[in-house]
């Protein structure tokens, strides 16, 4: 641990030519062990995205102790703990920041231009406010020192802004809901500052109290589709917002509801999605600030292509029944007939053990049976490429020869299966060749590997020889394909530099968590299942209940570019 610099510095040939220019960065940390990093330190900022924002932390216990003197007060000894905000303003306008403490704790105030201590605008022990134009900025709340005492503690922060052009009065109401009619649709409020309280019990979980404030959005579904929603409160136990879609202006009309998240399919027409503030038993409404984003997707046609993705399906030990690998393949085979089915690798525990591999075939022979075409790649856990086949051989339609294939799906649809288990290198020309293939230029692609890039769920760190050798070949193409793996234990979703990757390991593998969540994540959830797509690569994610085999809707995407 520590402090490092990274220079990027111009090269100057031998000519004397100084070869200046624009560049793009991108850096990033894989810690030594899976400790998450402490939510307020520097790396992970406690996010204020909605005012007015309260909060309070004990500085005894603090997310970092990195930071001990600002340029603001050079000479101001903050050599005790510290927690870090991160604000994003929309507007311009003013901004006040109060800070309640105990007589025996003296934290102080820090507003920063940039995460450095030494972009220190002004600081102040107990109360600051100033002007600010749009933009990013942080309040650090240090701890002061004596030299020979840390004045450590409990404290109470508030912030408040007052934009330059205030929102209209009333905004969010049933009489002035908020207009959703273009997507993806952003927001930013604190049910704090909410004018409606109208809905306190919705029909779709009428044991639940939403008897705090809420907003209210008025959604136009321009044609039949997949609806998403995602909303974020502050990771703080004194905030807790809940989004409840409903087919009118009653809650008697509710139709799902959520804590974080909604996936349902709508037909075209005009819907509300409202932002309540859960009540705790005390009577307490727990009203703060969240983000919300909704999507809007095509839902996808399989009525002439059914296409299956999942992968991880090995069992923890030899003797394992595999209860959540057999929920989640009688799912499968109920979703489509004449299906193809995609793994992404991992299909047995052991590639070496006979017994391993006839309990895949034992689980899995009655989606093969049922007209169904397998097409996997190889995972770390299955052995040589000759051994999946002939283990697999049972199942197959074909014996394929190398385990980096293409394999024409439908028309306009063809699949790349590439093996991460060998160097990346060695095959980035032949996919760059299968890509750029002029028969396929009106193509979308579907790429299948076992290790992941960018993933979300936790287990394993991204593929770094993957990134390097194959990631500039799927930028030129994004849009028209979409990178499917597995290896961590979990159904995720990543759009990066406009590549979509999707993460299907929950074939019945022990579950991993969302721990390696990023900015990039798109969706992410421990959670058994699978993906299916139609011939358009318009996509839905599915939970299995491995109890009761029930089949929920939890993510849905479509590829969205010219294919030409």
């Amino acid at each position: 641990p520590g402090n490092y610099y990274l220079v990027t510095d111009t090269w100057v040939s031998d000519a004397g030519d100084i070869l200046a220019g624009p560049y793009h960065l991108e850096a990033n940390f894989i810690p030594e062990s899976n400790e998450e990093i402490p939510y307020g330190a520097p790396e992970n900022p406690i996010e204020v995205i909605a005012f007015p924002f309260n909060d309070t932390r004990d500085t005894q216990a603090p997310a970092a102790d990195a930071w001990d003197s600002y340029s603001c007060a050079p000479d101001t000894n903050e050599s005790g703990g510290e927690f870090v905000y991160k604000l994003s303003l929309p507007s311009g306008g003013d901004l006040a920041v109060e800070l309640a403490e105990s007589p025996d704790v003296d934290v102080d105030i820090h507003l920063l231009s940039h995460l450095d201590p030494d972009d220190c605008l002004e600081r102040h022990n107990t109360e600051l406010s100033t002007h600010l134009e749009a933009g990013t900025y942080y309040i650090v709340v240090d701890t002061w020192s004596n030299g020979a005492e840390t004045f450590s503690g409990t404290y109470d922060l508030s912030i408040t802004f007052t934009p330059d052009a205030p929102s209209p009065e009333g905004e969010g109401t049933l009489s002035s809901p908020i207009l959703v009619n273009q997507f993806p649709f952003v927001d930013q409020r604190n049910t704090q500052s909410s004018e409606s309280d109208v809905f306190d019990v919705y029909i779709c979980d009428p044991d639940i109290d939403e008897s705090g404030n809420e907003f209210i959005y008025k959604i136009e579904v321009p044609q039949a589709g997949i609806i998403q929603a995602h909303l974020n409160d502050i990771s703080n136990a004194n905030v807790d917002i809940d989004i409840h879609l409903l087919s009118d202006t009653n809650a008697e009309s509710c139709l799902i509801r959520g804590h974080q998240d909604i996936v349902f399919a709508l037909e075209a027409g005009t819907y509300y999605l409202v932002a309540d503030t859960w009540t705790n038993s005390s009577g307490e409404a727990l009203a703060g600030q969240y983000e919300l984003e909704i999507l809007f997707s095509q839902a996808p046609d399989l009525s002439d292509f059914c296409l299956v993705v999942y992968g991880d399906t090995r069992g923890n030990s030899s003797n394992d029944p595999q209860p959540a690998h057999r929920a989640v393949t009688q799912a499968m085979n109920e979703q489509c007939e004449n299906t193809t089915f995609v793994h992404t690798g991992d299909l047995v525990r052991s590639g070496s053990s006979t017994s391993d591999w006839d309990t895949f075939v034992e689980i899995e022979s009655a989606i093969y049976d049922n007209e169904g075409i397998l097409y996997p790649v190889r995972g770390n856990h299955d052995g040589s490429w000759n051994n999946m086949m002939t283990r697999l051989s049972p199942l197959l339609t074909e014996t394929i020869e190398t385990s980096h294939y293409t394999r024409t799906l439908s028309e306009h649809l063809t699949l790349i299966g590439l093996d991460s288990e060998r160097s990346a290198e060695e095959q980035a020309s032949w996919l760059e060749e299968q890509l750029s293939d002029a028969a396929r230029a009106d193509h979308r692609f579907v790429i299948a590997f076992h290790r992941p890039l960018y993933p979300s769920a936790g287990g394993h760190a991204g593929w770094s020889d993957g990134k390097t050798h194959w990631m500039p070949i799927f930028q030129q193409y994004a849009g028209r394909i979409v990178v499917v793996s597995g290896h961590n234990h979990a159904m995720a979703r990543e759009k990066v530099e406009g590549v979509d990757f999707v993460t299907s390991g929950g074939g019945g593998a022990p579950l991993y968590s969302c721990s390696l969540r990023h900015e990039d994540t798109k969706f992410c959830a421990n959670k058994y299942g699978y993906y299916v797509c139609d011939a358009e690569l318009d996509c839905v994610g599915y939970e299995i209940d491995v109890e009761t085999g029930a089949k929920i809707m939890i993510d849905a995407f479509e590829i969205i570019g010219d294919a030409n």
